[in-house]
């Protein structure tokens, strides 16, 4: 069930000076499409509960599942999309004069970033723990929430730099070159060859590379990321063939892409259709 505390939503004088100000938050959050369009002081952070979601800033699209935390930090312009199967989150909504500084000692922190959690149920509980306190108008609240505000932001830090420390957290980091590019032509043929040659490592080395990392061989990666797409093509398009989907999101031949698409979803293409259109 869906819990959200808007703490303080007037702020005057010393009170919006303060460095780090509690905007909102919010835990199993059913997230829809979000556009921000107009840069704002803000930042803002999602922990994904269940199901996941695409975030599109800074021109590349980025797939953020459960388990994992994303990160978009002031000024930025970006739109939040939900996948077909729902995305449901915690949120956390941050301003004050501490974030300039947060920003310059994180450098992490300083575009939008998806982080690989190294205990995200620690980080539902303390926000859990947080909205159990309910509401407070009186005037030491400002004082309470920006310790709140602080405190999360030292959670968060904890939380991905322990995952980094474990050699999971930079994982993506490392391998920014072949996701992206991934991202950007999983509906093209894509060779180990060219992942490799984007990467500037050898094949063997790659492949070693991204499942140490990743936890899984690189083109069962390449299949989830299409196969997230057909998802989206079957629902969004549903007079389109399975064929024509399977094409369009990189499968060459349709019977192999439903072979994947019921290994990945335990049901059929078609079957798959049918949930969302009688």
């Amino acid at each position: 069930m869906t819990s959200i505390l808007f703490p303080l939503n007037l702020l005057t004088g010393n009170e919006s000076e303060r460095p780090y100000i509690l905007d909102g938050l919010a835990t199993d959050y059913i997230m829809h499409k979000t556009v921000r369009q107009e840069a704002k002081p803000g930042c803002l952070w999602l922990l994904t509960r269940k199901g996941s979601g695409q975030l599109f800033a800074a021109g590349q699209r980025t797939t953020v599942s459960q388990g994992q935390g994303l990160w978009i930090n002031p000024g930025q312009t970006y739109e939040l999309t939900a996948n077909p199967e729902g995305w449901t989150v915690d949120w956390l909504a941050l301003s004050g004069s501490g974030l300039d500084c947060l920003m310059q000692t994180n450098p992490e922190l300083s575009q939008p970033t998806v982080f690989h959690l190294a205990d995200d149920a620690a980080m539902h509980d303390y926000f859990i723990a947080i909205l159990e306190q309910g509401p407070d108008y009186s005037r030491s609240a400002y004082d309470r929430y920006s310790m709140e505000a602080y405190s999360c932001v030292l959670q968060i830090l904890q939380q991905i730099r322990t995952d980094t420390g474990s050699g999971r957290g930079n994982r993506e980091q490392r391998l920014k070159p072949v996701l992206d590019y991934i991202t950007e032509h999983f509906r093209e043929s894509i060779t180990l060859d060219v992942l490799s040659q984007v990467m500037g490592v050898t094949p063997q080395h790659l492949c070693t590379v991204f499942r140490k990392l990743m936890g899984l061989r690189i083109f069962e990666y390449i299949n989830q990321i299409r196969i997230q797409a057909s998802k989206a093509d079957l629902i969004s398009v549903p007079d389109k063939s399975v064929k024509a989907v399977a094409n369009d999101c990189g499968f060459d031949d349709v019977s192999y892409f439903c072979s994947i698409f019921k290994r990945f979803e335990k049901v059929t293409p078609g079957d798959f259709r049918k949930l969302y259109h009688v």
